[in-house]
């Protein structure tokens, strides 16, 4: 992530020879923004989903009972 903000700032902090107008300045940024965005978003993911494993894994209650067997209930003998 460090990395990418170095990205964004070290354009920002440009002369601009790299870049002709302030559109094509503007396009780079937010493709910047959006791989940074997407690959904090999947840090965050991967760290609440640790969060729910191990909660799952301290409380017998939140575990997954299995599948379910039950077939419904059986007819009576009346019509």
């Amino acid at each position: 992530m460090e990395s990418r903000f170095e990205e964004i700032m070290d354009l920002m902090e440009s002369s601009g020879d790299e870049i002709g107008s302030i559109d094509e300045a503007e396009d780079r940024i937010i493709e910047m923004s959006r791989g940074l965005n997407a690959q904090m978003l999947s840090g965050w993911c991967q760290r609440q989903e640790q969060l729910v494993s191990r909660s799952q894994s301290l409380d017998p209650e939140l575990r997954s009972a299995g599948k379910k067997n039950f077939g419904g209930t059986p007819r009576s003998g009346r019509s």
